[in-house]
């Protein structure tokens, strides 16, 4: 996560928060997330990313879900649980922060949503 295409790609993510620094002020800042253990988002983010590119040049795109699915996941950085209905989406585990538990909710009936819910406390 601290290569320099890592760090290419948190630039231009940033570039879109701070269109107006410098890119050496911007590569600086990128190098600074990225090698800082406290900016989980910035990790998050670049993982997100080589992920879809990953996807989308091996399964010729990107399914209409997956944008969706990834604002999800980012969202969860700072959750102690990402919790989903869909069991498909266990590749998040790659995704999110280290202490985010993945949480699918089993359809198969064993349970119900409000005990699912619950159990998750």
């Amino acid at each position: 996560m601290t290569s320099s295409q890592a760090v290419r790609i948190l630039d231009f993510h940033l570039s879109h928060v701070f269109p107006a620094p410098p890119s050496r002020e911007l590569r600086n800042l990128s190098s600074l997330l990225l090698y800082s253990r406290s900016a989980p988002f910035a990790h998050a983010l670049v993982k997100a990313t080589f992920y879809m590119n990953w996807r989308a040049a091996n399964h010729s795109g990107l399914a209409p879900d997956v944008p969706d699915d990834m604002y999800h996941i980012l969202n969860a950085t700072y959750c102690d649980i990402y919790a989903t209905g869909e069991a498909k989406q266990s590749y998040a585990t790659h995704l999110l922060a280290p202490r985010t538990l993945f949480k699918p909710y089993p359809r198969d009936g064993s349970i119900s949503v409000d005990d699912w819910m619950v159990s998750l406390i």
